[in-house]
C-alpha cells in the first residue's frame, strides 16, 4: 500500500506506515533475536496501530473493514 500525498497524517495513512514499519521489525528480529529494543519498538508499534485501528472503527466503519482486508489484518 502507498501512503496518499494529500493527507498523509489520516489514519488510513498511518496504519499503513505502521503495519509497513511492523513487517520490517517482524523480519529484522527473526534473523536478531536478543535485539530486545527492537522488539520493544515492535510491541509499541503494534499497540499504536490497534489503537489506530479501533479509532478508526469508530470514526469510519466501512473503510476500517476495507483498510483491514487490504492489509490482510485479523478483526479487531
Amino acid at each position: 500500500m502507498i501512503v496518499e500525498k494529500t493527507n498523509p497524517g489520516s489514519a488510513k495513512n498511518q496504519i499503513i506506515v505502521f503495519t509497513t514499519r511492523i513487517k520490517h521489525l517482524t523480519e529484522h528480529l527473526k534473523n536478531n533475536r536478543k535485539d530486545f529494543s527492537a522488539k520493544k519498538s515492535l510491541l509499541n508499534l503494534v499497540s499504536q496501530r490497534h489503537r489506530m485501528l479501533k479509532y478508526m472503527n469508530r470514526k469510519e466503519p466501512e473503510n476500517c473493514k476495507a483498510l483491514r482486508s487490504q492489509l490482510s489484518l485479523r478483526k479487531l
